[in-house]
Parts: structure tokens; C-alpha cells; sequence
């Protein structure tokens, strides 16, 4: 599993931070309704949020699906996929307080370093998929799982560039 955590343990824990992300996003969208003057456009502000509950969701699903399938050992391109994931979301962590400090230049790097990311995710994916489809020895089950898992842990690092490129408009935008 997972630090030794079973899959559907994780599971349960990804599952209350989707719904901690949840409430947050809806938060924001009553804030939103009640607030005159906003520091950056209000359809920006809600854009960033509903892109992070996208990437909370799509992390939500890999987990849920790992434990739906009863995976119990992430195989080495998942455990890859994963880390490119996380310093993704590492990225995102240290990009968005810059908005408050109109520090522009710095959230077009992680704009940048969020592209190769995906880029990167995007080729392991790839080779990944490749390698399942030519081994022999990999049942149709193994395939239909194993693929479902990182296609979701892609579409996760994809959703994180999405908003990687909204961060960068913003900042061309007010910079």
C-alpha cells in the first residue's frame, strides 16, 4: 500500500480532504457572492478554485479507484506518476500565496516548471500504456486497471498545468 496504508484506507483519507475541498470551494463561491471589491477578477477567483477542486477530484478517483480494483502495491510508473503529481501540487502550494504578493515573475517560473511536469507525466504515461499493451504476459484485468490508475494520476498532473497556465494569465494580465 501506500506508507503501508491500505488502499482503501487511503481512500478514506483523500476521500474527507475531496470533501474539505468541497466545502472550501463552496465557500469561496458564497464569499464571492458577497463581496463588492475583490483584489483580481471574481471569475478568476472562481476559476482557481474550481480548478483546484478538479485536481482534489481527480486525486479523489485514482485513490477510490485503487481501492475499488483492490490494488494493493502501486506499481513503479503509478509510484512515478505520483511523485511528478505531488511536486506538482508543491508547486501550485508555493505559486498561489505570490498572487497576494504580485510576485508574477514568480508564478510564470512555476508556470514553466508545471509544463515540464507535464511533459514529463505525459511520456512516463505513454511508455507506460506501451509497455502494458506489449507484455505478454500482463492479463486483460491487470491492463484495464493498471491503465485506469494512471490515466487518472495524468489527468491529475494535467488538471495542475490547467491551472498552472490560469496562474500565468493572471499574472500576464495584472503584471
Amino acid at each position: 500500500g501506500v506508507n503501508g496504508d491500505s488502499a482503501e484506507a487511503v481512500a478514506a483519507r483523500v476521500q474527507e480532504v475531496e470533501h474539505e475541498a468541497d466545502r472550501a470551494f463552496h465557500e469561496v463561491e458564497t464569499g464571492l457572492a458577497r463581496t463588492f471589491v475583490t483584489p483580481i477578477d471574481r471569475e478568476d477567483i472562481h476559476e482557481i478554485a474550481f480548478e483546484i477542486d478538479e485536481i482534489v477530484d481527480m486525486v479523489n478517483l485514482s485513490a477510490r479507484t485503487c481501492a475499488l480494483y483492490h490494488i494493493v502495491e502501486l506499481t513503479p510508473p503509478m509510484h512515478e506518476l505520483s511523485n511528478t503529481l505531488e511536486r506538482c501540487t508543491e508547486a501550485l502550494a508555493e505559486a498561489l500565496p505570490r498572487l497576494r504578493r504580485h510576485d508574477y515573475a514568480g508564478i510564470l517560473d512555476t508556470g514553466r516548471t508545471l509544463r515540464g511536469l507535464e511533459k514529463e507525466a505525459d511520456v512516463i504515461f505513454r511508455q507506460t500504456l506501451s509497455a502494458l499493451f506489449q507484455d505478454p504476459t500482463v492479463d486483460a484485468k491487470r491492463l484495464l486497471k493498471e491503465k485506469e490508475v494512471i490515466e487518472h494520476i495524468e489527468d491529475a498532473v494535467d488538471r495542475c498545468d490547467r491551472l498552472g497556465n490560469t496562474l500565468c494569465n493572471l499574472a500576464v494580465k495584472h503584471g
